[in-house]
């Protein structure tokens, strides 16, 4: 699915997306209204999907996924100019459970979202920490940190330190673990680790852990 990039560094990356996929006998869709891709619409199970709009993608591109692929597309608006994609509020640990900034999302998508799965509500102080901005891979959870630079009473240590102690004492009840990177150079361009990548599968929500 090509994005339609709306922070003006970004745009025209699509032009090379659609290339390089193209070159790799992939089918590109272009959705008619903007759509800021991966980050912006989290998988959760079956054709179960969860999207953010407001800040970058337009919810009528879920309106066309909708009716052109068979998928179910949970809506969530987003208000917080400083979370401008749902991969910075809302992270699948697996198909049935979900790390989510519960404290900006209203009652009713709550309630949505609980049908299909649990959710483990993480504060917005972790959230702008970028606590959901995880990668998962098998039984590991690739989380930026800076911690291991930092010392008590340097500005982001307590936000680093709350959120490594948050992943450490929820994530082995999954029997997952998490995988501290040091991402200061990509984070001067305001990217986490959910940022960096694309998913082509998800191959590891498929893999027992306990």
């Amino acid at each position: 699915m090509a994005a339609h990039f709306q922070s003006p560094p970004r745009k025209g990356e699509e032009t090379i997306a659609v290339r390089l996929f193209t070159d790799m006998d992939y089918r590109v869709e272009r959705p008619p209204a903007t759509f800021e891709g991966e980050a912006d619409l989290k998988h959760l199970c079956d054709n179960i999907y969860i999207g953010g709009y407001g800040q970058r993608t337009d919810p009528k591109s879920y309106d066309w996924f909708e009716k052109k692929f068979d998928m179910k597309v949970i809506r969530c608006k987003m208000d917080d100019e400083h979370l401008y994609h749902f991969d910075c509020m809302f992270f699948p640990l697996n198909s049935e459970t979900a790390l989510c900034c519960t404290s900006l999302l209203d009652k009713q998508e709550i309630k949505e979202i609980e049908k299909y799965c649990d959710l483990i509500p993480v504060s917005s102080k972790l959230a702008h920490a970028a606590i959901t901005n995880c990668v998962r891979v098998g039984a590991f959870i690739i989380c930026g940190s800076t911690l291991s630079d930092l010392h008590p009473g340097d500005k982001d240590y307590e936000d680093e330190h709350d959120k490594v102690a948050f992943m450490e004492k929820q994530l082995p009840k999954f029997g997952m673990e998490p995988i501290l990177v040091n991402l200061s150079e990509f984070e001067k361009s305001g990217a986490a680790a959910s940022c960096l990548v694309c998913h082509l599968n998800r191959a590891s929500y498929s893999v027992p852990l306990m």
